[in-house]
């Protein structure tokens, strides 16, 4: 596997998990204490770094690679 999938910060991992179980940005900003914009900055990031085409998608990665859990 590629090295770099690992790489996620811990903010990028909490907003992809969070999203993955359903939450909206609106949501998570609420539950981390942080900006809407630092939601989408952290996603965009997280997309990035999976080579993801959508946020979804850097979801269904995150979750196969075991770096989050979408399952509460």
């Amino acid at each position: 596997a590629d090295p770099s999938l690992k790489t996620l910060s811990r903010r990028e991992t909490e907003c992809l998990e969070l999203l993955g179980r359903g939450k909206i940005p609106k949501q998570i900003a609420a539950t981390l204490k942080i900006s809407e914009s630092a939601i989408r900055h952290y996603l965009k990031s997280a997309k990035h770094k999976l080579k993801a085409t959508t946020t979804y998608q850097a979801i269904a990665i995150a979750n196969a690679l075991g770096l989050i859990n979408v399952l509460e």
